[in-house]
């Protein structure tokens, strides 16, 4: 049988139906919206500043009814914790929110947003480390007394994690959640994972040569994504994942210079052993 113009629309259509049946497979699962780092700087005050914007999965959301707070979480004396919560302006430009956020002392900073999209709540949450020396708080932050009652997806012992890194295992956990979480990285779905025995989802984010080559300050952006159950809204978590301290290593390499090291020892110590005889 012959291959004929004919034939080749077909499967050009046939195609084309397959692509439209997978899009239209999940329709909203992966919609989501997410805080992303855009930059950190020191300030004159020996303060730091870190640049955040809002970003949608997709280019047809359009949030509106943007609430904005962040919870400042510090130790104080016997190992107690004192936290403060803020709301904060943020800037629009061309559709995008950005916010910068203020730190001036050691602590851990939890951004969250609330907003409406179509018919359904979206909500965005991402992790700081705070480190400024200042002393100060936000000069431009107004503090509230009480935080939302919005969804709490968070990673486990947050307090405590200071710089996510490649390799490192993650343990996220989010209330009266469903059984799957979407994953990505750099804006790329990687897949998904299932509660474990604990009821978290639990990840590990790879080494990433192409991330290990880079600086010190460079990342991959790791984000949790959970569609709550009865339509009630879908909730992200945002992690900047660095390069592992010890990740740019070669194993192989440092096992050969571990052996070159410990011949040249070998060998220095068998010579001056004789030469010890001969004397």
């Amino acid at each position: 049988m012959k291959f004929t113009l004919i034939h080749a629309l077909w499967i050009a259509m046939f195609l084309t139906s397959l692509a439209s049946i997978a899009e239209a497979g999940e329709p909203d699962a992966v919609r989501h919206v997410w805080w992303r780092m855009t930059g950190q700087k020191r300030t004159r005050d020996n303060g730091v500043m870190t640049s955040y914007e809002l970003i949608c999965s997709q280019d047809d959301m359009k949030p509106s009814d943007v609430e904005l707070i962040f919870v400042s979480t510090r130790r104080a004396s016997a190992g107690e914790t004192i936290s403060e919560i803020y709301t904060k302006d943020f800037s629009e430009v061309d559709g995008t929110y950005h916010v910068d956020i203020y730190s001036g002392r050691y602590e851990t900073i939890e951004l969250l947003a609330k907003m409406r999209i179509g018919e359904k709540q979206f909500y965005a949450k991402a992790l700081l480390s705070g480190f400024g020396q200042s002393g100060k708080t936000d000069p431009e932050a107004t503090r509230i007394e009480n935080i939302p009652d919005w969804p709490k997806l968070r990673l486990v012992g947050e307090e405590y994690f200071y710089r996510p890194q490649a390799g490192t295992p993650l343990s996220v956990h989010i209330e009266n959640g469903p059984r799957t979480a979407h994953i990505f990285e750099n804006n790329t779905p990687i897949g998904t994972r299932k509660l474990d025995g604990a009821n978290f989802y639990a990840y590990t984010p790879p080494h990433d040569k192409a991330l290990s080559r880079l600086g010190y300050s460079a990342k991959n952006d790791l984000v949790f994504v959970v569609e709550l159950e009865d339509g009630r809204g879908v909730v992200s978590l945002y992690l900047p994942i660095y390069r592992a301290y010890y990740g740019q290593i070669s194993l192989k390499g440092g096992l050969g210079v571990t052996a070159a090291s410990a011949f040249i020892c070998l060998a220095s110590v068998l010579y001056q052993g004789r030469r010890f005889r001969w004397n």
